[in-house]
């Protein structure tokens, strides 16, 4: 039996984002924030339900935020979808 978990998360990264090179650090640096995020999800939901875990896909999405001066940064969407298996006894 596979159970399928699907998380999804959204984060404020704070920094500037004033030039193309700062806004692509700052965007790859959100992203893996995600990534590490959906794959610390696995290792609890693997001890939280006693399976195995397997990330069957995620989803980042990054806009740049740039409002007013001092709340400039890069705002994270993710999705990840995991699948959960028994273990054998």
């Amino acid at each position: 039996t596979v159970l399928r978990v699907t998380v999804t998360t959204s984060l404020a990264v704070p920094g500037s984002v004033g030039d193309l090179a700062q806004q692509r650090t700052a965007s790859e640096a959100a992203r893996r924030a995600v990534y590490e995020m959906m794959a610390q999800e696995c290792r609890s939901m693997s001890e939280a339900f006693k399976a195995d875990c397997r990330i069957a896909s995620v989803n980042a999405t990054t806009s740049m935020q740039a409002r007013h001066a001092g709340s400039e940064g890069i705002q994270v969407n993710g999705t990840g979808t995991f699948e959960l298996t028994g273990r054998p006894n």
